[in-house]
């Protein structure tokens, strides 16, 4: 999956791509639905700026649909139909701010040698984000 899209010229944009692949098995008492992300983990790939590219078409990274759903094909020749939901975050800096912080401390504490990483914080006397997105999303019917 890869996702491209046109940057809104003249302010400062932030993105993130998400998504998740839905499928429907059939079982003796009704039809089941399975939806597995796409993305488990929080990825500074996953997230994007205009910085560089104001105004600019822009695309994500290749991503592998199926690398975190185990044995896909199994999955995917038994259910009745599979639709990819790719989701496109058009963020506030804030929450582009908060996450790839996230990220950062998550690799730190791995790591025993790094130093500590604070955690992105806009709310005066307390810690945590507020923050907004917009999310746009394409289906894809696979099967």
């Amino acid at each position: 999956m890869r996702l491209f899209w046109n940057d809104v010229p003249g302010e400062d944009n932030f993105y993130r791509i998400a998504g998740n692949v839905e499928m429907v098995t059939g079982r003796p008492n009704g039809d089941y639905t399975t939806i597995q992300p796409v993305f488990r983990e929080l990825k500074e790939q996953d997230f994007y700026s205009d910085r560089s590219q104001n105004g600019e078409p822009m695309n994500s990274e290749k991503e592998d649909l199926f690398a975190y759903m185990g044995p896909a094909e199994q999955l995917i020749r038994q259910s009745k139909s599979v639709t990819l939901n790719a989701y496109l975050l058009h963020t506030d800096r804030y929450y582009y701010e908060y996450h790839r912080s996230v990220i950062r401390s998550t690799r730190a504490q791995d790591n025993p040698f790094a130093e500590p990483v604070l955690v992105y914080s806009n709310i005066q006397d307390g810690l945590g984000v507020f923050a907004a997105f917009d999310r746009q999303t394409v289906e894809v019917r696979i099967k």
